[in-house]
């Protein structure tokens, strides 16, 4: 059973507080928490243009979306998602990209430079997060979660609806945010309609 988008909605908020209360996204408020939560009208106007399941963010922890994309994958695929929220004007600024694909594999290549730094679980997916290479070298076994901070990547495959079995690739790209909150920003992606 699915349930309503306002229950998700609801639950999604619910989760952020305790998570808030507990000292996990220091940096963030409960509003911002929920602060994108009312804001999925553009993702839900994509999904009948695409193949796979649209997802949208219920946090952007008090970032403006600053842009929203939709771009051809050629090839015959559909369309890919670009949602920016904050602006990329200084290293220490929060900023987040999301990029939204069909299939396992994104239909942009992902950045050079980084390595991985740690895997979480998000909607039943392992999500992978990589972090700038030390050093500014172009490839590295390993990054940190001060290197993630600086500029973070995350990959995960999430799984596609009844309606749209397709699964969908997401990439976020972030800089000057915790660990703590991308993985946050990530688990709170939810099927937009």
């Amino acid at each position: 059973m699915t349930m309503p988008l306002a229950s998700r909605i609801l639950a999604r908020t619910c989760v952020a507080a305790l998570l808030l209360g507990s000292g996990g996204l220091v940096t963030a408020t409960a509003a911002q928490a929920a602060d994108a939560s009312p804001d999925l009208g553009r993702y839900q106007r994509v999904q009948p243009r695409v193949d796979y399941t649209v997802y949208g963010p219920m946090t952007s922890f008090g970032l403006p979306r600053t842009s929203f994309q939709v771009n051809s994958c050629g090839n015959g695929r559909s369309d890919y998602i670009t949602a920016e929220y904050g602006q990329q004007t200084t290293v220490t600024t929060p900023w987040l990209t999301l990029q939204e694909s069909p299939g396992s594999d994104g239909c942009t290549d992902g950045p050079d430079g980084v390595g991985p730094a740690a895997t979480f679980t998000a909607n039943g997916a392992r999500a992978q997060v990589l972090g700038s290479c030390a050093g500014g070298k172009s490839t590295c076994a390993h990054s940190t979660q001060a290197l993630v901070k600086k500029q973070g990547y995350t990959i995960v495959t999430l799984p596609g609806s009844a309606a749209r079995p397709t699964k969908t690739h997401i990439e976020v790209y972030s800089q000057a945010m915790t660990l703590a909150q991308i993985k946050a920003f990530v688990r709170g992606l939810v099927p937009a309609a």
